[in-house]
């Protein structure tokens, strides 16, 4: 399986002037992130099974921006896909999409925690 984190991404961004700044500025926004995923997703789920596109659509677009800030690139294509299709394609189908990319979400979790530690400890790369 491939890794869910973009490190690379980020490593200018966490270099020069501020670097301590943005570091600790990507560690918050990480684990604001992780606390409110659960319920992020089911919200967006509910969302789906109750026909509510319009909601769906805004809690995609917030869930694929959040990735996206985060490195969580390749996940951001799903809710990306999500946002764009909601009016298109029959909504357990794109809830049956997000199930299965259940796995990804954990292994970024699980990655993103890990990256954050070693911000947090080393404050290098």
């Amino acid at each position: 399986m491939m890794n869910q984190l973009d490190r690379q991404a980020y490593y200018s961004f966490f270099s020069g002037v501020g670097k301590q700044v943005s570091i600790n500025l990507y560690v918050k926004t990480g684990e604001l992130f992780l606390k409110s995923l659960p319920e992020r997703l089911g919200n967006l789920k509910g969302a789906l099974a109750q026909y509510d596109n319009q909601s769906a659509i805004i809690l995609a677009h917030q869930l694929k921006g959040a990735l996206l800030s985060l490195g969580g690139n390749q996940l951001a294509e799903t809710f990306k896909y999500l946002e764009l299709n909601i009016n298109l394609v029959p909504n357990e189908v794109l809830i049956q999409r997000l199930d299965a990319k259940a796995e990804d979400l954990e292994l970024f979790k699980t990655e993103l925690r890990g990256w954050m530690l070693e911000l947090e400890t080393t404050k290098s790369f």
